[in-house]
């Protein structure tokens, strides 16, 4: 379903994503995981415009002093950014979620 998707689509979301960060084994020494989790929308699913497609990523962080940082990704996710209004930040969607408004019937 999501392959046929194109620029300006019209498509129903269901959620959106956001970046969050967690430390999973509870010790300092440890990384942090940087995750994309799913929120869903409080009134249900909205309707949008599809602008675009990206690859994000779910990985670690180890926090080196002076060393620097270091970001590790582990995992790729396929995304759809989709426009829900003319004056809030396009949201980011799982692509399998998307569904286009508007089925045309095939011949």
């Amino acid at each position: 379903m999501a392959i046929d998707l194109k620029f300006g689509d019209v498509v129903i979301v269901p959620h959106k994503l956001r970046r969050t960060g967690e430390q999973r084994r509870g010790e300092m020494s440890s990384p942090w995981w940087k995750i994309w989790e799913v929120k869903p929308f409080p009134r249900g699913p909205r309707t949008g415009i599809l602008i675009g497609f990206r690859t994000l990523s779910n990985g670690t962080i180890w926090y080196g002093g002076e060393d620097g940082t270091v970001y590790t990704p582990r995992e790729y996710i396929n995304a759809a950014l989709v426009a829900l209004d003319a004056r809030t930040k396009p949201v980011l969607v799982l692509l399998d979620d998307v569904k286009n408004e508007i089925e045309i019937p095939q011949a």
